[in-house]
């Protein structure tokens, strides 16, 4: 619940704040890549700073992404989880490499349809099996108390704040593909409003999806592994088909996020790296530039694969998106996202005296 709450409030918040500054780099400064204006922003060693160690941060959290779809691809087939990160590796390599942003556009438009299709089914299969709309609120007399708490060891107050503090950064831009489609946006009013719509999403839509698992405890008594619980109710619930159906929009949001990162990672080191290293990648034509942003493409989803394969050496899925992935995102995306508020000292003011008044 906290995470979905959290990035709400950060991306309705981020909408007033971040968003249309984003479009405005474009539009104004002609900036196509997340990292091409810390240069003029600040200096060219901090560019490099930050662009070295974002892309280090990105090896790391599409390769928790290819573990997470290696583990659905076990619950639903039983396909070890070595083979279902090469199989769905290998396919993201061939249309990432081929397809670039459009592929990156369509792919996200077709997981959203499949994915919202799908949680529906399961949320209504579930409502039915627990007796009606009734269930969502009288479920919660048959769970253990600690279930209806706001705060559960880890998972305190404090950490919830930090963990805010990390999404903020994150979901505005701090997260490269994220930037990019702000960045991408045909004004900076659109990019706003994009924003808001975003953050409404996340308020509604994880309630679909939560609520199954929500209840997986009284359907499907003695769970050990809690991250397998939404699996386990859909092999145990749902017709094969349905089955299908919900692997597949699991399985196409996850290839929606890894092609995302890759193109935009491609951006960053084909126009911000590789220049500054050789002048032979300065200056190239489109042709030229686009080869190279294939090559680097390839390169860094191949190492995110490796890095998936050997998720257990870094503390597993989990280990690698909330120690890894926190614990980097802070240092690169403090200076990226204030960089982008000129008058930062106004910006304080009103996010310490009327933090409610953002959301507006």
């Amino acid at each position: 619940m906290w995470w979905a709450l959290v990035i709400a409030i950060a991306v309705i918040n981020g909408a007033h704040l971040i968003a249309p500054k984003w479009a405005n780099l474009r539009i104004k400064y002609n900036v196509e890549s997340p990292t091409e204006y810390l240069e003029v922003r600040y200096n060219l060693f901090t560019q490099q700073l930050m662009v070295w160690c974002g892309v280090l941060l990105k090896l790391f959290d599409v390769g928790a992404k290819w573990a997470a779809i290696g583990i659905l691809l076990n619950i639903f087939t039983g396909l070890p989880l070595l083979y279902g990160i090469l199989i769905s590796g290998i396919v993201s390599l061939v249309y990432i490499t081929i397809g670039g942003l459009w592929a990156d556009v369509w792919t996200d438009f077709a997981q959203f349809i499949i994915q919202l299709l799908a949680s529906i089914v399961m949320f209504i299969v579930v409502m039915n099996m627990m007796g009606g709309a009734g269930s969502v609120v009288n479920m919660w007399s048959e769970l253990p108390a600690s279930h209806s708490q706001w705060f559960n060891e880890p998972y305190t107050l404090t950490y919830v704040l930090v963990y805010f503090f990390v999404v903020f950064l994150s979901y505005n831009g701090g997260t490269w593909n994220l930037a990019a489609r702000y960045i991408s946006s045909p004004s900076s009013k659109k990019a706003k409003k994009s924003a808001y719509l975003s953050g409404l999403l996340y308020l509604i839509f994880p309630l679909i999806i939560f609520y199954p698992m929500w209840a997986a405890p009284i359907l499907i008594p003695g769970i050990e592994n809690p991250e397998n619980s939404y699996g386990l109710l859909a092999m145990e619930l749902l017709p094969s088909g349905l089955v299908g159906l919900v692997l597949s929009g699991l399985f196409a949001a996850t290839m929606s996020m890894t092609s995302s990162d890759a193109n935009t990672i491609s951006a960053v080191i084909t126009r911000d790296i590789l220049p500054n290293i050789s002048n032979r990648f300065k200056g190239m034509s489109q042709k030229q530039g686009l080869r190279i942003a294939r090559i680097t493409t390839f390169v860094f989803t191949f190492l995110t694969l490796l890095i998936g394969i050997q998720n257990e050496r870094f503390g597993g899925v989990i280990g690698l998106i909330i120690e890894w992935f926190g614990a980097l995102i802070g240092p690169i995306s403090v200076p990226m996202i204030l960089g982008l508020l000129p008058d930062l000292s106004t910006q304080m003011k009103l996010l310490l005296y009327h933090p409610f008044l953002l959301v507006y």
